[in-house]
C-alpha cells in the first residue's frame, strides 16, 4: 500500500512540474516568437496581402498584446496600421460554451480605404474569392460570444473614392 501511494505521489509530482514547465515555457521570447511567426505564416497564406506584427506580448491565458500591426495589399499599399491591439479574455468561460472577451483596445488605428473606378473597395480584395459551391448543411455555432468593451484610441480613417458623398477623412 505504501509503495502504491509513493508511486501515485511521484506521478502527481511529475505532472505538476510538467504543467508548471509548460506554463513557464509559454512566457519565453522564443515561444512568443514561434507562435507569432506561425500565426503570421498561416494568415499570409490565406490573404491577398501581407500581415505583419512587430511584437507579441501577454501571458496567453488571460491577455494578449500585439504591437505594430500592419496589413498591406498585394501591391504593397498600406491598408491598416495599428500601434497596439490589446485583448483581455476569460478562458475558463470556454467550459460553459462562451467566448468572453473582457476588452479589445485598438490604439492609433490608421485605416486607408479606397474605391477604384469599378466601385470595388481595396479591403474586399484582401480575402480570396470563394468559388460558388452547393450549399451544405452546417451546424450553428455552439458558443455565445460576449464582448464587454471595445476601445478605439486616437484613430483615423482615410477614404479615397470618386463618390463625392463619402468624406475623405474621419477623425475623432
Amino acid at each position: 500500500m505504501k509503495k502504491t501511494l509513493n508511486i501515485l505521489l511521484w506521478i502527481l509530482f511529475a505532472l505538476f512540474f510538467i504543467v508548471m514547465g509548460l506554463l513557464v515555457a509559454t512566457q519565453t521570447p522564443w515561444f512568443r516568437s514561434t507562435v507569432k511567426n506561425k500565426a503570421l505564416e498561416l494568415a499570409n497564406k490565406n490573404i491577398h496581402g501581407t500581415l505583419s506584427v512587430g511584437e507579441l506580448n501577454g501571458n496567453f491565458f488571460t491577455h494578449l498584446q500585439l504591437l505594430d500591426v500592419t496589413l498591406l495589399e498585394e501591391n504593397s499599399d498600406t491598408l491598416i496600421t495599428i500601434e497596439e491591439i490589446s485583448l483581455k479574455y476569460a478562458p475558463l468561460r470556454l467550459l460553459s460554451q462562451q467566448i468572453k472577451v473582457r476588452s479589445v483596445l485598438l490604439d492609433h488605428p490608421d485605416i486607408r480605404l479606397s474605391r477604384d473606378q469599378d466601385s470595388i473597395w481595396n479591403f474586399s480584395q484582401i480575402w480570396p474569392k470563394k468559388e460558388a459551391k452547393e450549399p451544405k448543411t452546417t451546424k450553428p455555432f455552439g458558443f455565445v460570444v460576449i464582448l464587454d468593451q471595445l476601445l478605439l484610441r486616437e484613430g483615423q480613417i482615410a477614404v479615397h473614392s470618386s463618390d463625392s458623398l463619402i468624406p475623405e477623412r474621419l477623425k475623432p
